[in-house]
């Protein structure tokens, strides 16, 4: 592994190799505030508050005994931090250090130990329990300038739902190039969504090519191409318009699909027939006038939007940040003081 091709490790791996660095760093950590003078009268009274922290594992069923031992000792130096700074045996700046880097090491292990991804498959429409939220499915829009699209679900928990829209960027081909999760940040945990690049996330259209003045019949729809005009040929921006009429049951609509390529980029809107029948301008040869239509009937659910993404669940991250803060608000605080002096 370490000198042949690259290996796919899950989070477990790394959970397994770093929680013994983790465990001797916050030993280390508490040893290092009880040094000389600073361990005169430290009871065990004094740190014991510590043991506390070991709810945070058990409330996200979390018994690893190596982990526990982390936290308890994480948990030891926090309160130990609080314990000197109270008998001015170190300086505030310190104490917000050592805080810190505590709530630091127990963010990591409890966030990375606690991760859990897995592959969803969602139907617009249809809500989906995942770890302890309800996610719909509502549709994906686009952006206004064609760079990408947004997938729309909503959440529910406890009550209250929210808007959470993981975002798609494409290529210039108009594929599905990068992608960025949407995120949904609570006090116990953050929950991210991102769509799976691999996946066609356009649901299943049938292709039919017509030349100018065919008559095609698809199921009970009788579909004539009638026209087809192109505006700003050999510029950036060509705009492309068809006239299709679709009847069934007596009934006609005349519908104009589009298609637009501007600055390499290529977009088309779809249009309806009868609130049921839906045509997208696929694809246009100007020169023998023909045109490929992408149709699909909206109402059959094999044909309803979806979606594979990829979904994190990451307990107890907000950890990491509050302990960043508190190291990073310390050595701004031992840095004043010692200016000051």
């Amino acid at each position: 592994m370490l000198i042949g091709s690259p290996q796919s490790l899950q989070t477990s791996f790394y959970n397994v190799v770093t929680l013994p660095l983790a465990l001797c760093m916050a030993i280390l950590l508490t040893a290092l505030l009880f040094t000389g003078k600073q361990a005169k009268n430290a009871g065990s009274s004094k740190i014991a508050p510590g043991m506390l922290f070991l709810l945070l594992p058990l409330k996200i069923g979390i018994f690893s005994p190596l982990l526990l031992l982390t936290i308890a000792a994480g948990g030891t130096a926090f309160f130990a931090a609080i314990w000197l700074r109270r008998e001015k045996r170190i300086s505030a700046g310190a104490a917000v250090v050592h805080m810190g880097s505590a709530l630091l090491i127990i963010g990591i292990i409890l966030s990375s130990a606690g991760s859990q991804t897995q592959a969803v498959h969602f139907v617009q429409g249809q809500p989906q329990s995942v770890s302890g939220y309800t996610l719909t499915y509502l549709g994906e829009e686009k952006a206004d300038d064609g760079s990408g699209s947004w997938q729309k679900f909503q959440l529910a928990e406890g009550g209250h739902s929210v808007l959470v829209s993981p975002y798609t960027k494409l290529n210039k081909d108009g594929m599905a190039s990068a992608r960025e999760p949407g995120i949904y940040r609570s006090l116990m945990a953050d929950l991210y969504i991102a769509p799976n690049l691999q996946e066609d996330m356009s649901p299943k259209m049938k292709k039919i090519t017509m030349h100018k003045g065919d008559r095609v019949q698809e199921g009970a729809l009788q579909i004539t191409f009638l026209d087809i005009s192109l505006q700003g040929m050999g510029s950036n921006e060509v705009h492309v318009s068809t006239a299709v009429q679709v009847q069934t049951e007596g009934k006609e609509e005349l519908l104009h699909p589009e298609l637009n390529f501007k600055n390499g980029r290529v977009s088309a809107e779809p249009v309806q027939a009868f609130g049921q029948h839906e045509f997208t301008l696929y694809s246009v040869s100007p020169s023998d006038s023909a045109i490929i239509l992408a149709y699909r009937d909206i109402a059959s659910e094999a044909n309803q939007p979806q979606i594979d993404v990829e979904i994190s669940h990451k307990p107890l991250i907000n950890l990491v940040w509050a302990g960043t803060i508190l190291i990073v608000a310390g050595t701004i605080l031992a840095a004043w003081k010692h200016k000051a002096r």
